[in-house]
């Protein structure tokens, strides 16, 4: 259970910055 925890968290991780870039990008297309 831990273990499946850890390989999610690094999952996210690794995936925090294009959530965030693809977030970042559709929050500026919102705003002009």
């Amino acid at each position: 259970m831990i273990i499946a925890f850890c390989i999610i968290l690094q999952h996210v991780t690794r995936l925090s910055p294009i959530i965030t870039a693809y977030i970042s990008q559709s929050n500026y297309q919102g705003f002009s």
